[in-house]
């Protein structure tokens, strides 16, 4: 049986920082953007292929914390470009 609540965690955590009205709106499209490319913010685990928050969501979420908006906005760039870094790196 799969336990994802790490990863309903780190999303209810990035949720509510994105909810910060001093995140510039930059920041905030950029994190909009990130629905867009979900598979690069989790891995999942074995043996019991639990689904973890992945260490680039947790870069993000760590850049949030800190207001380091402009590492936020070069994540989310990584994280646009994760399939192409996959296929580069496989």
């Amino acid at each position: 049986m799969s336990n994802d609540k790490e990863l309903d965690d780190a999303y209810a955590y990035f949720r509510w920082l994105t909810d910060n009205p001093k995140l510039p709106k930059e920041a905030l499209l950029a994190c909009y953007e990130l629905s867009q490319h979900q598979t690069a913010l989790f891995v999942t685990t074995l043996p019991d292929f639990d689904i973890v928050p992945s260490n680039l969501f947790k870069r993000i979420i760590e850049s949030l914390e800190h207001k380091n908006w402009a590492e936020v906005m070069d994540l989310v760039e990584k994280a646009k470009s994760w399939p192409l870094m996959a296929q580069q790196n496989g």
